[in-house]
């Protein structure tokens, strides 16, 4: 089953528990360059290829997470928004559905590995025994790594550079907590959310955020 929350705003939030999901919330190209001759005879310089930025974005679309340190690795699945803005995210699978073995993409958000902050969310626990994929998020410590591999078969290498526990009714476009996860950027940056604190009947009362930028490769111009 789906989920939906309101995305509309600037900033949209996605906040994923085990039993709940909920909201709180230009790239340039380079400059084309001759291509060198052996002969010495004089030749009018051939232009390279500009990337389409659509077309680089896709090869770049983020398939599999990996945790090294811990051990994790999970597929990713893009979430949207529906035509209403409702942002669509899995949260009422049956206990043995694959879902709950994915981690979810906002992919109305920047794509890993582009300037911006792209952020992926996981359950922290599941309905039947064992870990879910972010069970293990809170033993993250500065300086671990995050990988991603993309459709293109490469792997992006993020590292960790803050972890923070917000409430979880953060709410505004303009809140600072939102924006710093969610907002633009000017750095690749890759954002892991999941559930935190005591569960209050309604939902965990915080959310565990790991922030992690890009060290290579880097795949985008100027990223």
């Amino acid at each position: 089953m789906r989920s939906s929350f309101h995305v509309g705003t600037p900033v949209a939030v996605l906040l994923l528990c085990a039993t709940l999901v909920l909201a709180a919330c230009g790239q340039s190209t380079p400059q084309a360059r001759p291509t060198a001759t052996a002969t010495p005879t004089s030749v009018p310089p051939t232009a390279t290829a500009t990337p389409d930025p659509a077309a680089l974005a896709a090869q770049w679309m983020p398939k599999q997470l990996s945790i090294p340190r811990l051990g994790v690795k999970s597929t990713v699945i893009g979430v949207g928004a529906d035509s209403n803005g409702n942002m669509l995210a899995p949260v009422d699978a049956p206990p043995h559905d694959p879902l709950w073995d994915e981690v979810y993409w906002w992919n109305g958000g920047a794509v890993p590995g582009r300037t911006g902050n792209a952020v992926i969310a996981g359950h922290v626990n599941r309905p039947t025994p064992g870990p879910a994929p972010f069970t293990a998020l809170p033993s993250m410590r500065k300086g671990d790594q995050v990988q991603i591999l993309a459709a293109n078969g490469k792997t992006l290498t993020f590292v960790v550079v803050d972890i923070q526990t917000p409430s979880a009714y953060e709410t505004g476009a303009n809140n600072p907590v939102l924006v710093g996860i969610f907002g633009p950027s000017n750095t690749p940056n890759l954002n892991l959310i999941t559930c935190y604190g005591r569960y209050d009947g309604h939902t965990f009362d915080h959310r565990l955020v790991v922030f992690t930028r890009l060290v290579g490769p880097s795949p985008f111009p100027h990223a």
